[in-house]
């Protein structure tokens, strides 16, 4: 009977021992995935802005995290049906402890598109979506870093339009071309290189022809019922962009001066020009 009693007692204290042996917690604490928001993703910049294809979208992360975040996008576009078209759909990493990183988009010269962040994630914390989350794109023409990038639309969508670099005389007569495009659609595009070394022939200084001047010159090959609008898309080689509109006579073979451009030997780096385009 004794030793009944001890085994009896003796299953009890190996149960017992099992059971809060079970219950240790000895497991990795589990981290929760917070409702609360830890870093916020979105654009660095915001609104419609005009963009050179290629250039860097900066996402920025209100605070950095320990883990690898991860953030989608999306590029659409309104067809001419009025009906919105997908055109890419990617992802960007931030990397454990960096606050940004960026996107790069081809966006067409004048063409405009959305770009819209979505669905944030992060391990272990919620990660959400700040004010800036969309951003409108209108193409504009990427730098190039030996020559300055130009564009000319017209008004008439017209192909029969010239399009070049020219002296003037002080009274606005044509004196010589340096530069052109003789061909193309609506579009024209041109490119100044900064060596001087123009397609026609090299340009000089704005100084060595005084009182003589340089401009781009809209030439038209073909009549026109009413003034020809024009712009002009001027792009530096450092990503800087300006833009020139007005109107010219829509006489044929007139050649008109519209911006001036002023040349000179860039002191800083020898061999090349420097341009600076200003309204007539």
């Amino acid at each position: 009977m004794k030793k009944n009693i001890n085994k009896k007692i003796l299953r009890i204290l190996v149960l017992f021992l099992a059971f809060t042996a079970c219950n240790v917690d000895d497991d990795d604490p589990i981290v929760a995935n917070s409702s609360t928001i830890a870093a916020e993703i979105q654009f660095e910049r915001t609104g419609a802005i005009e963009y050179a294809s290629g250039s860097d979208l900066q996402v920025n992360m209100s605070t950095a995290t320990s883990t690898l975040s991860k953030v989608d996008y999306t590029v659409t576009q309104i067809g001419v049906d009025g009906n919105e078209i997908t055109l890419i759909e990617g992802s960007v990493n931030i990397n454990a402890g960096d606050t940004s990183a960026v996107v790069n988009i081809d966006v067409p010269f004048l063409e405009t598109v959305t770009v819209t962040l979505s669905n944030p994630l992060g391990l272990y914390k919620t990660l959400g979506l700040g004010a800036n989350s969309s951003l409108e794109l209108s193409g504009r023409l990427a730098p190039s870093a030996d020559s300055i990038e130009i564009a000319f639309t017209n008004s008439f969508e017209s192909s029969s339009i010239w399009f070049g670099l020219s002296a003037f005389d002080s009274n606005g007569n044509w004196l010589t071309d340096f530069n052109q495009n003789s061909t193309g659609g609506p579009i024209r595009f041109q490119s100044i290189p900064l060596d001087g070394n123009t397609n026609l022939n090299g340009v000089l200084n704005s100084a060595d022809i005084l009182p003589n001047y340089i401009a781009l010159n809209l030439f038209p090959q073909t009549s026109f019922s009413d003034p020809v609008g024009y712009t002009i898309y001027v792009t530096m080689p450092d990503g800087t962009s300006q833009e020139f509109s007005g109107t010219i006579p829509g006489s044929i073979y007139v050649d008109n001066s519209i911006v001036l451009v002023t040349v000179a030997d860039d002191a800083s780096n020898p061999g090349l020009k420097t341009y600076v385009f200003s309204a007539l």
